[in-house]
């Protein structure tokens, strides 16, 4: 499933890099101009990180973060504020809301989608561990041999999960590295000729 970035106000040349820098395959994004009206929008689309712009109205802007994280659907949703080159930061307003980054215009390609997926994956995180399984009603009657069994299957299990849970959290970093060497490797034979 591909994840879902909405992007408001930023205008089709930064939304354009945004694209560029978000591979089409794992990312889906969803362009509005204006920042009014886009919540009802946003909940259909329920958003893994939303792009807003600076230089939208600080009211826009403040009335979009205050309703957009005072709802439960959202609390999962990273909201990351991109501002430009030359627009000051007024930090007394921007301390109210509440953003998980801040983005500078012009970025890197490369830094924008580490930073994408860092968002996604620390939502993503559980916020605690699972609690500990109760072994009490195994360890109490029953025979050795069918509670060494039980106990096995659970370490097989857990152990199986904790696969699965790292090779979901080193699978994009080995696509990043891979595509790093493999243009390497291209501008070492465009070199060469």
């Amino acid at each position: 499933m591909a994840f879902r970035v909405v992007v408001v106000g930023l205008g089709r040349s930064v939304e354009k890099a945004i694209r560029m820098a978000l591979s089409e395959s794992e990312f889906e994004i969803y362009p509005f101009q204006d920042a009014p009206g886009v919540l009802a929008q946003l909940r259909e689309i329920n958003p893994d990180v939303v792009f807003l712009s600076q230089s939208l109205s600080t009211k826009s802007i403040g009335d979009f973060s205050k309703q957009f994280q005072s709802q439960a659907q959202f609390h999962k949703t990273s909201l990351v504020l991109v501002k430009g080159l030359f627009e000051p930061l007024d930090g007394k307003k921007m301390s109210e809301l509440d953003f998980n980054l801040v983005l500078q215009l012009p970025f890197d390609s490369r830094t924008l989608e580490k930073g994408v997926r860092a968002l996604i994956e620390k939502k993503n995180d559980p916020q605690t561990l699972p609690e500990e399984p109760f072994l009490d009603d195994w360890i109490e009657g029953g025979e050795a041999g069918s509670q060494e069994e039980k106990i096995r299957t659970l370490v097989r299990t857990e152990t199986s999960e904790a696969e699965k849970r790292i090779i979901n959290r080193l699978l994009p970093e080995m696509k990043t590295w891979l595509q790093d060497e493999l243009e390497e490797i291209k501008n070492r034979i465009k070199s060469k000729e």
